[in-house]
């Protein structure tokens, strides 16, 4: 018998657009050794919004973070 097991993660809400983004591994990792508040900064993957957040703002969430798309940028002509 196969058994799948539901994929979870750690992160927050963007205060933009409500979508979810996966903490820093890092500050987590800080977090659970340290017991000095801590903040870290995440950029939300839909609308590249970047927030400060701080542990109290960690939530578990099911299934996998979203990928950030890397929009290409505009591409400005010289000046004549």
């Amino acid at each position: 018998m196969i058994v799948e097991l539901e994929k979870t993660y750690r992160g927050v809400l963007c205060p933009r657009c409500g979508a979810r983004s996966a903490a820093p591994a890092r500050a987590l990792q800080v977090a659970q050794e340290t017991y000095t508040p801590q903040t870290f900064l995440v950029r939300c993957a839909q609308c590249e919004g970047e927030g400060r957040f701080s542990m109290a703002d960690v939530r578990a969430f099911s299934g996998e973070p979203q990928k950030r798309v890397r929009r290409s940028r505009a591409k400005i002509s010289p000046p004549r």
